[in-house]
């Protein structure tokens, strides 16, 4: 700096060919030692670090800007009455009849707890093909949770069920079902049936980790979705190339 400059106070000009961050770079946790260490709590904190605060959006947002549009002819409404009908949905108590109580309340184990959804979702499809014609579903329902969906990359996760292809990708046999794989889920589930805190973290991390896992595996992913379920409060859960969120919860 010149005696000149020093004398007025000024401050010098910014050298040619240097540029300044619009913000402090920060690093990514995906990118750190703990990340790579193959521990699977550190690894999903890392995830978690990496997300920060996840935002929340209303339902009516998800809808329309996360879920895929119903095929033309699909009737909510239309269905849902149909279900009532048929002793499935509940409508004074908007209670789905196959649950005979609520999870918290049984006695059975968390994954005999939760059962019954099963029920839920191929009586839905049953009904939903009556009004659109008796085309197959791209997804069909599954819960495995003692047994690990194959992967390329190491991952010792197991989702407490999920919709998977029922045409898969990823297998040169179609019609073997014994395997499972994370390139043909496009929902992931999580089961609780308590309702604390605890519980509920637990559920998040455990699909967050999910939806990163079949993102990372598969390049040409463009998004995937997650549910969680403590006893009868659920969350969905939406995850793209750009941002992860979900709607406020709902019970």
């Amino acid at each position: 700096m010149s005696a000149e400059n020093m004398s007025r106070g000024k401050t010098p000009p910014v050298a040619k060919g240097i540029q300044r961050a619009d913000t402090v770079p920060r690093p990514k946790q995906t990118s750190m030692t703990e990340y790579r260490s193959g521990n699977l709590r550190l690894s999903r904190n890392a995830v978690l670090r990496d997300l920060g605060e996840i935002p929340s959006v209303s339902l009516d947002y998800f809808e329309s800007h996360a879920l895929p549009p119903l095929p033309q002819g699909v009737d909510v409404a239309e269905i849902k009455e149909s279900l009532r009908h048929a002793a499935v949905w509940s409508k004074g108590s908007r209670w789905w009849a196959v649950f005979k109580r609520n999870p918290k309340k049984s006695r059975k184990s968390e994954d005999h707890a939760f059962k019954p959804l099963s029920r839920v979702f191929d009586a839905v499809v049953r009904v939903a093909r009556q009004t659109i014609g008796d085309r197959e579903t791209t997804l069909m329902y599954a819960s495995r949770p003692t047994k690990l969906p194959t992967s390329e990359r190491s991952n010792s996760t197991r989702p407490d069920a999920f919709l998977l292809l029922r045409e898969k990708k990823s297998i040169d046999d179609k019609t073997d079902t014994s395997n499972d794989s994370w390139n043909d889920i496009a929902v992931s589930f999580e089961f609780k049936k308590g309702t604390g805190e605890a519980n509920r973290k637990d559920d998040e991390k455990k699909v967050i980790w999910s939806l990163h896992h079949i993102m990372r595996s598969d390049p040409c992913r463009r998004s995937t979705f997650g549910v969680t379920i403590e006893d009868t409060q659920m969350r969905f859960w939406f995850t793209c190339r750009a941002i992860t969120l979900f709607p406020r919860i709902r019970q």
